[in-house]
C-alpha cells in the first residue's frame, strides 16, 4: 500500500490518497477500501477524506479464487482549525490590527486584502476610505493543517474634528466654543484643561486665568470612529502685533523670495501667516509661511513668492496673520514696497483703463535693444505675443489691439535684455 507510503498523518478536510503496490499480487485483481471511519472505497488508486480527528485503521482487500490479499496501515488524523478573526473597529485613514482570535494554534499566517499580502498573527491594517474591504487568511498549524477564511470587513466613516472660539467679553476670562466638524449625528467631547470638561456643541467656558490652554475637542460617529483637534488658546482678548524687519525681496534663481525677520510682539501664538505680491492692483501670488510662533518670539523666514517673469514696477509685499482668532489680519507697518530702480526703461500705465479693443502703450528706451512685450494672465502666463524687434531709443508709444482678449486683468510684460517691467490693465467690453 503506498500513497507514498502511507502517510502517518493528515488533516480533517484534505483528502489522503492511497495507491496499491504490491508486485507479488496477482494482476486485475479488485481491491475493496475501508478506511475505518465506516467509508468504503474501491480499485487501486483511491483518495478519502475524512472528517473527524483520530487514530483510523485503513484495510485493503482482495479476492482472488480460494486466495484473500490484503493490507493494513493506521493514519492518525489532526483536525484542521479553520481561523477566525478578531473583531475591531475599522475606521477610514486609521491604523488597526487585524488579529487571529485568541487561543488558536497556529505556525504561520498569511493575510491579503485591499492588493496587499501581510505575515503573522495580526497585521497592521490600514485602507484610506470607508467601505466594505474582502480580507482571505490562510493558517498551517504545527500539524501541518492548510485552512483558510475568507471574510468582508466593513471599513467605517471617520469624522473631522474642528473648532473655533471667540471672547464674549461678558465675564472676565470668558470664552465661547463652536465645533466646526464634519460628519453626521456626532457627538462630542470637550476638555479645557484646569479640570474643565463639557460634552455640549458649543460650550462656553469661564477660565480662572488668563494663561494660555490646552483645549482638545474628540467628536464620535454613531460607527465609533473619532477625530481629534487641538489648539491653544488664552482667555483674553487677542491683541495683533507682527513686527517685521530687516524686509528684502531677493531675486533667487529665476523667483524672487521674501527674506524677513518676524518677531510676535502680541499676547497670542501666530500658526500661520500670509504673504500677499501685489504687482499695482493686481494680486500675483500668494504664499504661506507655517509655523509656531510664541509671543516675543523671533523668526527668520525665506518664502518663495513668484516669477521673475513679473517683476513690475512697484513690488508690494504684506504679511497678515491667519486663522482663529485673527481670522486674518494684516498691520500697516507690516508692507514693503519695492521698486526694480532701473531707469534705463520707463513705462507709463496703458490708456484707456479699462479698455475693449484697443489701448496705448507708452515707455521711454535710453539703451539700444531688443524690445519684447508680450500680456500675460495673473498666473504669468502669455496670452498674446506683441512685439520683438529692435525699436532704438527715445519715447515710442504703440497701439494695442485687445478685442480678442476675455474680459478680466492682464499684465503687460515689456523687457530690453535683462530689464523687465509690467504693467497692468483690465480688459472689458
Amino acid at each position: 500500500m503506498k500513497g507514498g507510503e502511507v502517510p502517518l498523518h493528515s488533516c480533517t478536510g484534505q483528502g489522503v490518497e492511497l495507491e496499491i503496490i504490491w508486485p507479488e499480487s496477482p494482476l486485475g485483481l479488485h481491491w475493496t477500501w475501508d478506511w475505518g471511519d465506516g467509508e468504503k472505497g474501491h480499485g487501486i488508486t483511491v483518495r478519502h477524506t475524512y472528517q473527524s480527528e483520530g487514530k483510523f485503521t485503513i484495510l485493503a482487500s482482495a479476492i482472488a479464487g480460494s486466495e484473500t490479499y490484503s493490507l493494513s496501515e493506521t493514519i492518525t488524523i489532526h483536525q484542521t482549525i479553520v481561523p477566525e478573526i478578531q473583531e475591531a473597529l475599522l475606521c477610514a485613514s486609521t491604523p488597526a490590527w487585524l488579529k487571529v482570535k485568541e487561543g488558536e494554534k497556529r505556525v504561520a499566517i498569511e493575510w491579503s486584502f485591499g492588493g496587499k499580502i501581510m505575515f503573522g498573527d495580526s497585521v497592521f491594517f490600514l485602507v484610506e476610505k470607508e467601505g466594505n474591504v474582502n480580507v482571505l487568511m490562510k493558517m498551517s498549524d504545527r500539524n501541518g493543517c492548510l485552512s483558510s477564511r475568507e471574510t468582508t470587513v466593513a471599513v467605517r466613516p471617520v469624522p473631522k474634528a474642528d473648532f473655533d472660539w471667540n471672547i464674549t467679553g461678558i465675564k472676565e476670562n470668558e470664552v465661547a466654543f463652536y465645533e466646526r466638524s464634519e460628519g453626521a449625528n456626532l457627538m462630542f467631547e470637550w476638555s479645557f484643561g484646569q479640570k474643565k470638561y463639557s460634552m455640549e456643541a458649543d460650550p462656553i467656558v469661564v477660565f480662572e486665568n488668563s494663561e494660555m490652554q490646552e483645549v482638545k475637542l474628540k467628536v464620535f460617529n454613531t460607527s465609533g470612529c473619532s477625530a481629534e483637534s487641538i489648539k491653544e488658546i488664552i482667555a483674553q482678548s487677542p491683541i495683533l502685533d507682527i513686527q517685521a524687519r530687516d524686509m528684502q525681496i531677493e531675486t533667487m534663481a529665476n523667483s524672487l523670495s521674501l527674506h524677513t525677520k518676524i518677531k510676535n510682539n502680541g499676547n497670542f501664538p501666530l500658526m500661520e501667516l500670509g504673504i500677499e505680491c501685489m504687482a499695482g492692483a493686481v494680486t500675483i501670488a500668494n504664499e504661506k509661511w507655517t509655523g509656531r510662533l510664541m509671543p516675543g518670539m523671533e523668526a527668520e523666514i525665506l518664502t518663495p513668492i513668484v516669477s521673475a517673469d513679473l517683476l513690475a514696477e512697484d513690488i508690494c509685499l504684506s504679511i497678515s496673520a491667519m486663522g482663529n482668532p485673527f481670522r486674518e489680519s494684516t498691520p500697516e507697518d507690516n508692507v514693503i514696497c519695492r521698486t526694480t530702480g532701473d531707469k534705463r526703461l520707463e513705462v507709463y500705465p496703458p490708456f484707456p483703463n479699462p479698455g475693449d479693443n484697443h489701448l496705448f502703450l507708452r515707455f521711454i528706451n535710453k539703451e539700444r535693444g531688443t524690445v519684447n512685450i508680450t500680456i500675460t494672465d495673473n498666473y504669468g502666463s502669455i496670452v498674446q505675443e506683441l512685439l520683438d524687434a529692435d525699436v532704438g531709443t527715445g519715447f515710442h508709444q504703440y497701439f494695442l489691439n485687445i478685442g480678442d482678449l476675455a474680459n478680466g486683468k492682464y499684465i503687460i510684460v515689456l523687457g530690453i535684455g535683462e530689464i523687465k517691467k509690467a504693467v497692468n490693465f483690465i480688459k472689458v467690453g
